[in-house]
């Protein structure tokens, strides 16, 4: 878990970005189980935690949910909003959600504007992840286990958080870490 922790933190800065996680798939009897808890009040603090948690990818393996900050990290608040929002992978009109059924990685330059969310997706997060980047972590057999998801780019000039991944840089980048992530399983 160390090493995927760094790998993780090292993506953070060198992309850069505010946020990195990596969130196993929930099944939809997860993702009920967890709404009707949270419904009855059940609730932990994620504030500083680096782990949240453990899902079964179904290989029998726990997979646990990590994320780290980069040098220009989110308030703890808008990462408690985005790490709850990001859950939700049984809803495939979220990014994440996309990029579980699609296998592939799905880049959101704005989610404000992107047609394919609509406001479901600006609702659950809050509006605090402008712009997103999903990459598929696959296992061996080439399943879809988790998703790598880097959360509002900044930018390098500017120190503005919320402007458009590159295509040509950034997600070569998430791909080859989330190979490394999964090589480390």
């Amino acid at each position: 878990e160390g090493l995927q922790l760094q790998l993780m933190q090292d993506l953070a800065n060198d992309t850069p970005c505010e946020l990195v996680i990596v969130t196993p798939v929930e099944t939809k009897a997860q993702t009920e189980a967890r709404d009707a808890a949270s419904k009855r009040g059940s609730q932990r603090s994620k504030e500083g935690s680096q782990r949240d948690g453990e899902e079964d990818d179904g290989s029998g393996q726990q997979r646990a949910r990590l994320h780290v900050k980069g040098e220009s990290g989110c308030t703890d608040s808008d990462a408690t909003k985005i790490l709850t929002a990001l859950r939700a992978f049984a809803r495939p009109e979220t990014p994440a959600g996309l990029c579980v059924s699609s296998g592939k990685p799905v880049v959101v330059n704005c989610i404000l504007d992107d047609k394919r969310f609509g406001s479901s997706a600006i609702a659950a997060l809050g509006a605090v992840a402008i712009s997103q980047l999903h990459v598929p972590l696959k296992d061996k057999s080439d399943v879809v286990v988790g998703v790598l998801s880097l959360m509002n780019k900044v930018s390098f000039k500017t120190g503005k958080s919320g402007g458009p991944f590159d295509t040509d840089i950034d997600i070569p980048a998430a791909v080859s870490t989330a190979t490394l992530i999964m090589n480390t399983y």
